[in-house]
């Protein structure tokens, strides 16, 4: 499901983000993500559209939310660090860096104090992340947006081999890491 915005004008992302939670047909055993991608700060075209709405809709789903932003707190992804660097953090506070080497992922990092519409649904959303919009658009870095693009791929294969691999109970080789099950197991 793809909905765009474009033009200028007022998007809603809360709007967008219900849209595509109410209409997605999801199989019963896809693993969900919703991938919000904006270079605005939300414009709040439904105010009786809450965020603890948006967070029921997201945990009853089993989606995971990834946001690509700028404002709603993305610019401060690490709290007190040098953010120049960072392409995203993660709701299990995994912080994704880069340079011309490549992409560095930290874990352990002290915890993203989520601020604004969009990073707080996707730091509390199961297996989400919030990234740095600036980065996809540098440019006088031209790796940064390979980069992010390459670590946001990570993470949201990360999420899914964890998700399978929590409904897949046979088999189950190691962190990451299961072998399907055959019916019936």
């Amino acid at each position: 499901l793809l909905l765009r915005a474009a033009d200028g004008g007022y998007q809603d992302g809360w709007h967008a983000l219900r849209l595509a939670l109410q209409t997605a047909e999801l199989r019963g055993t896809a693993v969900c993500h919703v991938v919000l991608v904006t270079d605005e700060s939300r414009h709040e075209l439904q105010p009786e559209l809450s965020e603890a709405q948006l967070s029921t809709g997201l945990h009853e789903s089993g989606c995971s939310l990834h946001v690509v932003a700028d404002g709603g707190g993305s610019s401060a992804l690490v709290a007190g660090a040098e953010n120049s660097d960072v392409l995203g953090v993660t709701s299990t506070g995994v912080v994704y860096r880069h340079s011309s080497a490549g992409v560095t992922a930290l874990g352990d990092q002290p915890p993203h104090q989520a601020q604004g519409d969009y990073s707080r649904l996707a730091l509390h959303s199961d297996g989400g992340s919030l990234w740095n919009v600036q980065q996809l658009l540098s440019d006088d870095d031209e790796l940064a947006a390979g980069h992010l693009a390459s670590a946001l791929a990570s993470h949201v294969s990360s999420v899914t081999m964890e998700k399978l691999c929590e409904r897949c109970t046979c088999h189950v080789t190691g962190s990451l890491r299961c072998s399907p099950c055959s019916s019936g197991e």
